[in-house]
């Protein structure tokens, strides 16, 4: 008989699904609170800082343990399984602070200078910014903050304003708009994020009025073309996407986790007006098993397209179309059919799935408000399919 050995684990994926169940306690005291307040609880950003969820991509020239894409997904989906905010949390503050890669290594040494950064930001619509002296003087408001009460740093794009309009490129004819990073102590976090789900993120607007941004905070948006000698790793050479398939495994933990919740309803709860439990009726046992593929394939489609991007990452080169378009598509099957999971779960677990004491209605409307995250939402699928037709690329997120 041939004996399959299991892969082995990594000692940092270990250790940091070790810190998963740490943090539970913690995470779930407070979650009601986080629904309530539309933001994390600070002694639950605070533990997952202190836990090292925010060093996990962090470069390890830094502190950091700059853990390959696929150990990532792994953590962050475990971390998901338990709330869907926080993990939401540490996926953007964490992966996207490896923006540092556009700038000088001074500015990242002040970013990492505790093992670690965390980073809010958004990309559209952008400021309005007009040159000064060593720098800009930015107005305007960018939402989807996530995490902006909490992170220490905040990215946004500006738009260079000349005598009162955009700037416009002379090659392209587009407006010229690029992207700076500056402390979050000096914006101001607009009351805007109340959503149907993933209301616990704290995923607010950034007003910003006559801010000012130094030159040496400000970079072009586009391909990494001179990284940043300290951050030059395979993580930072996936930017944003990295972000995007974090972003992902968040709904595959939400469909797995309702999966888990229906399977203990199921073995107790009897269907109206029968004695029959739930899992010995057909048409329940169909949507589970439905429910599950759709799951498991959504996961594995994302680790695939990880793994792949990463390894080519890993050999000093920015990830190819081919790449990118891979990416893209994973994670838009995986919001799409982890939504789609979960509206089986709702469907099979009848009343249950609308009392909030069962624990699937957050889940459900979770599941359904990641859809309309941009970065994988339908249109989406046309960005990739725009690249394989051999068509210009339309999504700032695969410009990169």
């Amino acid at each position: 008989m041939t004996t399959t050995m299991a892969p082995a684990v990594s000692t940092d994926l270990q250790e940091m699904l070790d810190a998963v169940e740490r943090v539970r306690p913690i995470v779930t005291e407070h979650r009601d609170d986080a629904e309530r307040d539309t933001r994390l609880a600070r002694p639950v950003y605070q533990a997952l800082i202190d836990a090292g969820f925010m060093a996990m991509p962090a470069p390890e020239v830094y502190g950091g343990r700059e853990m390959s894409a696929g150990d990532l997904l792994t953590v962050w989906e475990a971390l998901a399984r338990v709330d869907t905010a926080a993990a939401w949390n540490v996926v953007m503050n964490s992966s996207v602070a490896l923006v540092s890669a556009f700038l000088p290594a001074s500015f990242s040494d002040r970013m990492y200078a505790g093992g670690y950064a965390t980073l809010a930001g958004g990309f559209n619509p952008p400021t309005m910014g007009v040159r000064v002296d060593g720098g800009w003087r930015v107005d305007g408001q960018v939402p989807f903050m996530s995490g902006c009460h909490n992170a220490e740093w905040v990215m946004f794009p500006i738009l260079e304003i000349v005598d009162g309009e955009p700037l416009v490129d002379a090659d392209t004819g587009m407006p010229v708009v690029r992207a700076a990073i500056i402390p979050m102590s000096e914006i101001t976090i607009a009351d805007t994020w109340h959503t149907l789900g993933m209301r616990g993120t704290g995923s607010a607007d950034g007003v910003f009025e006559s801010t000012f941004v130094p030159d040496e905070a400000v970079f072009a948006i586009g391909p990494l073309t001179s990284p940043n000698p300290k951050v030059d790793g395979p993580l930072a050479r996936m930017f944003p996407l990295l972000s995007v398939l974090g972003e992902s495994i968040v709904s595959v933990a939400a469909a797995a986790e309702a999966l888990a919740i229906l399977k203990g309803i199921a073995a107790e709860k009897a269907a109206s007006y029968t004695e029959a439990t739930l899992r010995d009726r057909e048409y329940i046992q169909v949507l589970v098993g439905k429910a599950q593929a759709r799951t498991d394939a959504a996961r594995v489609y994302l680790h695939d397209a990880a793994r792949s991007g990463h390894d080519e990452a890993a050999g000093g080169s920015l990830l190819s179309d081919d790449a990118k378009v891979a990416i893209q598509l994973a994670s838009c099957f995986a919001a799409e059919q982890s939504a789609e999971a979960i509206r089986l779960v709702h469907e099979a677990a009848g009343s249950s799935g609308i009392r909030i004491e069962a624990g699937l209605e957050r889940l459900f409307r979770d599941a359904h408000t990641l859809t309309q995250h941009a970065s994988k939402a339908m249109p989406r699928y046309g960005s990739a399919g725009r690249l394989l037709l051999g068509l210009p690329n339309d999504w700032i997120f695969l410009s990169f």
